[in-house]
Formats: C-alpha cells, structure tokens, sequence
C-alpha cells in the first residue's frame, strides 16, 4: 500500500470501520512509513480532541426552544391527531438531550467507565509490581487455567513486546494483569475469574454483555472481554484488538 492509498482508509481505520484485511494493511502500512503515522496520529489527536468537546457541550438555548415550540402546537397535534408525532417530538426530545449532554449533568456511567480504561492503559506500574518474566507462563496456568503465546507476535504477525505482568485488583476483585506492546501500542490483558467476574462493579459486568466477543471502542480505547474454562479476560488498547485475541490459550490441557 502506498502513502496516498493509506491516507485515503485513515478515517475508516480510525474509526475501526475497516474488515480486517484492510485493516492490517494499513497497520503494516503505519508501522513501516514514520510520515503516515506522524499524520494519523495527528488526525487521532483532533477526532479526540472533538469527541472530548462534543460531550462537554450543552444543548444550544435554540434548540430547546425550537422543540418547545412544537411540542406546545396543540393545534397541530389536534389536526393531525396521530400519536406518532407525539412519540417523534419525545424521541427527538431525548437523542438532542443524548446527543449535546447538558454541562451541568453528571457524565454518564459508560463515559466515566471508559475514562478509566484510558487511564488504566496509559498507566505506567512501578518495575518493582512486576512479577518475574520466568514465572508469567506457570502463574497463568496455574492461577487461571490459561497460557500465554510466547511467539511474540499476534495472530496477525504483529510483533509483540512484553511489558511485565502483575497481580491486580480489577474492580476491587484479584486478577492478573498483562501488559504488551503491540505495534507500539500499550495493551492490556486481565484475567478474571468468573467466579470473581460476578461480583465485579455494574459498569463492568455490563462491559461483559456488550463486549463480549467483540470489540467497542470509545475515546480512543477498544475493549474486549472473552472467556476461557474459568476465566473471562479484558483486553484494552489504542491498537485494533483483532489480533490480540489469539494470544490466550487454553492451558488447561
């Protein structure tokens, strides 16, 4: 793929709306040309930059008015006299309210969810939490039924760098933390007990229905929770996830 081809999908691939063929060209793409990735890292800094702005906003006094006015027009209401419009006004009523988000209004529990995912993949734990490289593999096996590819690439081919691996509470429940670079990119895995997944905060036990088996990405950040026997494991990066997934193995075998 040549540069003018890759800036072309640089939208699409931000948004994760690319299949995984194209996806991965790209990404082989950025890796390779310093250009490319200085401007889709520039293009990522505005799109949050936006996002951050558009959640912080308030509805505009205009629109309010706008829909008070054609919701108070009885007349209309009693001409037509089809329910239905009553429901239209009510649902556009509530996407502006979504949509703008007063700023007096308290952000919502999935915003505030997802705020910490990127403040847990940005992280940077202390060298002295990481527990030995040599005991990473028998701690999976052992504490958590899984196992670790040691290849050093993702089932992408992508090179993958380890960080350090640690025993962490995650939802105020034990777990044990990965953390990779993928494509220079921090990732994170925690594995769960499912025992202990049960008892996990509200936002996170939602996170397994929405995100299970699939990634959602919000701010930035993709999430994805799978299972294994046992074990659920959350994986969290500013990399598409794709490729990641198949670095967990069964271990139990």
């Amino acid at each position: 793929m040549d540069c003018q081809s890759a800036r072309k999908w640089m939208s699409p691939y931000l948004d994760s709306e690319l299949e995984t063929a194209k996806t991965f060209e790209i990404s082989e793409h950025l890796r390779a040309c310093e250009g490319c990735r200085h401007r889709f890292d520039a293009e990522r800094r505005v799109d949050e930059m936006v996002s951050g702005r558009l959640k912080r906003e308030a509805m505009p006094p205009e629109v309010w008015s706008t829909l008070r006015r054609e919701v108070n027009r009885s007349h209309l209401l009693h001409r037509l006299r089809v329910p239905s419009v009553v429901a239209a006004a009510a649902c556009l009523a509530l996407f502006a309210m979504v949509y703008f988000k007063s700023g007096n209004t308290a952000p919502s529990r999935r915003e505030a969810f997802q705020g910490r995912w990127a403040l847990y993949v940005n992280e940077s734990p202390k060298a002295e939490e990481y527990i030995s490289t040599d005991e990473i593999e028998a701690a999976l096996k052992k504490e958590y039924g899984l196992s670790f590819s040691m290849s050093r690439k993702d089932t992408h081919g992508h090179p993958i760098e380890m960080i350090g691996a640690r025993h962490v509470l995650f939802g105020s429940q034990p777990a044990f933390e990965l953390r990779l670079k993928c494509c220079g990119k921090v990732a994170v895995i925690t594995a769960v007990h499912q025992a202990d997944a049960d008892k996990l905060p509200e936002d996170l036990r939602e996170l397994t229905k929405s995100a299970a088996g699939r990634s959602v990405k919000e701010n930035g950040v993709n999430v994805r929770v799978d299972s294994i026997g046992a074990t659920e494991y959350f994986i969290a990066s500013e990399h598409y996830l794709d490729g990641l997934v198949g670095v967990m193995k069964d271990g139990r075998a």
